[in-house]
């Protein structure tokens, strides 16, 4: 296994320490958190939190479900990925497992065993290259073998920074307000396509 560069290790303490502290200066509203509690207790699964990749800054809100079930991300075992490994670490309940960005086969088979084990995941489904807001088939897979709901969620700000990426990645203005909705839970059927399910998310996503 490739070792961790030190300055990984640095740079991960204070980028975390710098956005904690932003969060803060944030006016949040949680919208369907009594529901996604509700799911994630009563299910013997875990569940999969769908967030677009342009708002991956907003995974900061998303810790008040760690108390209900840890929440894993997958992170490619690359050097892209040491710097975002290293972050998540320092979060509470937040499990990070790296894989091999070349092989979806592995990924989708350790996807469900996290699953079976009452472990949500957090899948940012059009990364990391897009196309943009378009879901790719990994998280639909992975609820369909495993029989886990997919949790859409859909983030908004009343001011932000929009870079020029491909994403069009968005940074709330500090002090600004922040609205992250989970929406309804999704199944997938046993067997079949999926393309209607992704179709339904997609719409759910961008209609809210």
């Amino acid at each position: 296994m490739r070792s961790i560069k030190w300055w990984h290790r640095i740079a991960a303490s204070l980028l975390t320490t710098i956005l904690s502290l932003y969060g803060k200066t944030l006016r949040v509203q949680i919208i369907g958190k009594k529901r996604t509690q509700q799911t994630l207790t009563s299910s013997d699964k875990g569940c999969i939190f769908l967030l677009w990749h342009d708002s991956i800054i907003f995974s900061l809100f998303l810790e008040w479900a760690t108390a209900f079930q840890p929440i894993c991300v997958l992170i490619s075992n690359s050097r892209d990925g040491d710097l975002a490994s290293e972050m998540g670490k320092r979060y509470r309940n937040v499990n990070i497992v790296r894989v091999k960005h070349t092989s979806r086969t592995a990924a989708l088979l350790k996807s469900c065993q996290l699953l079976d084990s009452r472990e949500s995941l957090l899948i940012t489904p059009d990364g990391p290259k897009g196309p943009r807001h378009q879901i790719k088939p990994g998280a639909l897979y992975a609820c369909q073998k495993s029989g886990a709901s997919i949790i859409p969620i859909v983030c908004t700000a009343s001011h932000q920074w929009t870079l020029s990426s491909w994403d069009r990645f968005r940074i709330p203005w500090p002090f600004s307000r922040v609205t992250v909705s989970f929406l309804e839970p999704v199944s997938c059927p046993a067997d079949g396509a999926l393309d209607e399910i992704q179709a339904r998310i997609e719409k759910s996503m961008a209609d809210y």
